[in-house]
């Protein structure tokens, strides 16, 4: 997946995210899915392959403590948004950070997308 498409899928679905307590990581994406932008972007990498990058964001911020929640089979429980979640959604609107974060994107293979995303709003 391209980075700003990567990037926009992370942000959009902390965004929406924002919206639930106590939910699925499905009912989040299917939610997100309503915004043509998102939606776009499954139908381009499609709903395999997008569904496995989903997950595996999913995982990395409930690990990294962004999403407040539970990982588990077939999909993941997501209580809510951490402080750091908010943080970032807060930081996302600032044209500065998200220029250093795409200059970043070589380092995402690396370590994680949220790490360096923390890294960058502390």
């Amino acid at each position: 997946m391209e980075p700003d498409d990567y990037l926009y899928v992370y942000l959009h679905f902390l965004k929406v995210a924002t919206r639930f307590d106590n939910t699925t990581d499905r009912t989040i994406a299917y939610e997100a899915s309503k915004d043509p932008k998102f939606n776009k972007l499954i139908q381009k990498y499609g709903e395999s392959h997008f569904s496995n990058v989903l997950k595996s964001l999913v995982n990395e911020m409930i690990s990294q403590g962004v999403l407040i929640g539970v990982q588990a089979k077939p999909m993941n429980i997501i209580t809510g948004v951490s402080p750091v979640g908010y943080s970032i959604l807060a930081k996302s609107n600032d044209n500065k950070f998200i220029s250093k974060l795409k200059k970043s994107a070589p380092k995402w293979a690396l370590n994680t997308l949220t790490s360096i995303i923390i890294s960058l709003v502390s």
